[in-house]
């Protein structure tokens, strides 16, 4: 999973499109709003994105049990 701020100009989105298509599985997430500081800018939206990026992969046992 590659989040990427749609106004990040330390990691342009170019770089993020790059490394997707390097990446066998991969998924870009661009946020428009977003700058290189997305994960502190919108935090919910962030770990719902990685939640639901895992919980499509069983990465994770599910909610409410214990591995």
């Amino acid at each position: 999973l590659m989040l990427a701020g749609g106004s990040d100009v330390m990691t342009p989105r170019s770089a993020a499109v790059r490394v997707v298509r390097a990446t066998p599985g991969a998924e870009l997430t661009v946020v428009p709003r977003a700058t290189h500081y997305m994960a502190i800018e919108f935090p919910a939206l962030v770990c719902a994105r990685v939640d639901r990026f895992l919980d499509e992969r069983a990465v994770l046992a599910p909610r409410g049990t214990s591995t």
